[in-house]
């Protein structure tokens, strides 16, 4: 399994856990520069070209449906979502494009 389908595993976690990983990413971010526990981080963790956790998250999902797209992803996912693969021919702007069909889902809680 190649790291990128590892970080989209996090995808529904709880915020809570979430930032449990932000607060570890803070922290390296403060050890690499020798920031204080109070030091404002934003501009350092854009001057590593970092994404904050949850960017990140989204990031690598996005990655995997493009490979997907384009026949570069894992074979069992293609497959999912080739199945999954909705034509819509209303407008002629949009008669040649493909959208991915979210199922609908109850939520317990």
């Amino acid at each position: 399994m190649s790291l990128t389908m590892v970080n989209s595993l996090l995808i529904g976690v709880p915020k809570v856990h979430i930032n449990k990983l932000q607060m570890v990413q803070n922290m390296a971010i403060r050890c690499l520069h020798n920031l204080n526990k109070y030091d404002h981080i934003t501009s350092y963790i854009s001057s590593e070209h970092w994404l904050t956790v949850d960017k990140r998250i989204k990031l690598k999902l996005m990655l995997i449906i493009y490979k997907c797209l384009n026949n570069q992803g894992p074979k069992y996912l293609n497959e999912m979502l080739m199945k999954d693969f909705n034509t819509i021919h209303n407008l002629r702007s949009n008669s040649d494009t493909l959208r991915l069909v979210v199922p609908r889902t109850t939520s317990t809680s």
